[in-house]
């Protein structure tokens, strides 16, 4: 049906030169296709016209169209509308396991002694002990999946505006100090602009990196600064992080606005970092 050449693109790990590649500077992104209305994800392959998602079996489908024609040097060309990059999260550890000192960090969660009676660090709290030995055994790591939005356009309250929501993980086995450093945060991608996905279609710019941590949850070898050889490693997220609306989008548990659990009367200052006291459920 289409006279136009197409653009093919291959859907797999991008890479930079060999040199970059080998000392593992560069990040690698997988790159695929999506609808820019509901975020499904197509194949190149057997990519159709429109898009036929429907969020139920009764419902419409989705209708929007996923091919488009951009003007190039070369002349005309049929591209897809939309394309959606994540970072891959195995090669990312690679490279975070094998910084010099990381591992000697990650052991104070392990070696840490419980306080009975004070939170000072996250490895103190109840969440922390919920996951049984699995935040104590050495090879585990334990992450936060962090959500924030932003719009692309700046800040604008007139003109043109778009939203786009950051997908982070940082290492909770860290010190507090270490855990929100650039350097030890993995960066799992950013949502196609301009639109904000709704609960529903979050889920489809979620399974590539709910995916790879599935994999993770059973332990892969992965070579870290003490073990070039690999060692088994495994990952478990303990919580999520996000101001509420952002927060019930992005773990699919309705709006923000559909129960407020508490209205404060008057602003809540901001909290000291050590010195939480244990409170049991007759004081809450």
């Amino acid at each position: 049906m289409f006279t136009l050449p197409i653009i093919f693109i291959h859907q797999s790990s991008f890479h930079t030169s060999l040199p970059m590649s080998a000392l593992s500077i560069e990040s690698t992104i997988v790159c695929s296709i999506c609808c820019p209305k509901c975020f499904s994800k197509y194949s190149l392959n057997s990519l159709p016209e429109t898009c036929f998602y429907r969020e139920s079996a009764r419902s419409k489908a989705c209708g929007e169209e996923l091919w488009t024609i951009r003007t190039t040097c070369g002349g005309p060309w049929i591209v897809p509308c939309r394309l959606y990059s994540t970072q891959d999260f195995v090669s990312w550890l690679k490279y975070f396991l094998s910084c010099p000192g990381i591992e000697d960090l990650i052991d104070h969660s392990y070696n840490h002694p419980p306080s009975p009676h004070n939170m000072r660090t996250v490895w103190d709290s109840p969440a922390w002990h919920s996951l049984g030995t699995f935040t104590t055994t050495r090879g585990n790591l334990t992450f936060s999946y962090y959500i924030d939005w932003f719009n692309p356009l700046m800040n604008k309250n007139v003109g043109k505006s778009g939203s786009c929501r950051v997908i982070i993980m940082f290492c909770l086995n860290l010190p507090y100090e270490y855990q929100d450093r650039p350097e030890y945060t993995f960066f799992a991608g950013i949502t196609p602009p301009p639109h904000e996905p709704t609960m529903t279609t979050m889920t489809h710019l979620a399974d590539p990196i709910v995916d790879q941590l599935e994999v993770m949850w059973g332990g892969k070898s992965i070579r870290t600064h003490r073990h070039p050889d690999g060692t088994l490693i495994c990952v478990g997220v303990l919580c999520g992080i996000r101001e509420c609306h952002g927060f019930c989008h992005g773990f699919l548990w309705g709006t923000g606005t559909g129960w407020k659990f508490c209205t404060p009367e008057k602003p809540v200052p901001m909290p000291r970092v050590l010195g939480y006291l244990r409170r049991d459920p007759s004081h809450v």
